[in-house]
């Protein structure tokens, strides 16, 4: 699909070489990176039965899979730097990421629980991850 790079501070499994509260980025790419839009709003029913629709905001969310993550001779720690991005965003920290559509750089915040499949059963440090984020 696309290259992205994402940003964010590093506080978790971290890596030989970088240091806690470090800015980190991650080069790579996704086979998913597709938008949802929520309308956040309030519905209230008046006693003549009318309804009246405050809306308090919009948020787009993202459902976001990356090609395989394979340590490889070349980049033999992939699969450590992304644990690495997971578990330091893990509760809601924000960080930026490109978006593939327009190249525009988004401030994002992990929500729900990150994944990820092996590859083959048979292979070693080879995964895909999927998570879903938020605007921020």
């Amino acid at each position: 699909m696309a290259s992205v790079s994402i940003f964010f501070t590093a506080t978790e499994r971290l890596i030989a070489g970088v240091n806690l509260g470090d800015t980190y980025q991650i080069d790579l790419d996704l086979i998913q990176f597709d938008r949802n839009t929520d309308r956040r709003a309030n519905e209230v029913k008046t006693l003549s039965g009318l309804f009246q629709v405050s809306k308090l905001s919009v948020v787009d969310q993202y459902v976001i899979r990356t090609n395989p993550i394979i340590d490889t001779p070349s980049s033999p720690n992939a699969v450590a730097e992304f644990d690495m991005f997971l578990y330091s965003t893990m509760g809601g920290e924000s960080y930026s990421i490109t978006n593939i559509d327009n190249g525009a750089v988004i401030q994002m915040a992990t929500t729900g629980t990150p994944s990820r499949q092996r590859l083959e059963s048979s292979k070693l440090q080879q995964f895909y991850y999927n998570w879903t984020a938020r605007t921020v």
